[in-house]
Formats: structure tokens, sequence, C-alpha cells
């Protein structure tokens, strides 16, 4: 998947990073469609190393539910009728920079 993202914070982890970032569908950072998202990286991978408060970067990577934030965020939900949002569960494992611009259709 292909993301425009803006990093607002970089934490360090044992084997990587975790990066707080807005995403955008648009070149000009007009449309955002997601804030407060999670990404991950990895220790050695490309894109570790380019991590930087405000700035802007294309990233490949895939996302994924935090297993255990999900689980501590809904121990109240025992039904549907209980389900509960459960924030910062979402996160996006980043696998490094885009090397070309994503593909408009699939034709």
């Amino acid at each position: 998947m292909l993301l425009k993202l803006k990093a607002d914070e970089v934490l360090a982890k044992d084997r990587g990073h975790a990066v707080t970032v807005d995403v955008y569908s648009d070149r000009d950072f007009n449309n955002l469609r997601y804030e407060g998202l999670r990404c991950i990286t990895i220790t050695g991978s490309p894109v570790d190393s380019q991590l930087e408060v405000d700035t802007a970067d294309f990233w490949l990577g895939f996302f994924s539910i935090n297993l255990r934030t999900a689980l501590e965020g809904s121990t109240i939900a025992t039904s549907e009728d209980t389900a509960v949002v459960v924030p910062n569960a979402l996160e996006f494992f980043v696998f490094g920079p885009a090397l070309r611009r994503a593909v408009v259709s699939c034709q």
C-alpha cells in the first residue's frame, strides 16, 4: 500500500522506531485521510534511518491491528451491543520509501 505521510513524532523502540503520522491522499497535503496513525519501522530498513519530524514522504508497507492494544481496550465488550472503539489499535508496518508513483487504475 502506498501512503503519503507526515511524521509528527519519532519514538525509539527495541528494534526500530514508532512514528506518529498523518495520512494524506494528495501531494499538497490538503486532503487529510487519517490522523495519528502509528507506523512501525525495523532497524536497518531503508526508511528507519530517514525518519525526521515534520517531513513528508511516500512509504510502502501494510496495515495491521495491534492485538494487545485491541484486547486491552475492549475488555468491557462482550457482545456487539457493548462494542467499543479502540484508539491506536491500527498500525502501519513500513518497508521503505516508495520508488515510483502509485498507479491510478489496474489497467
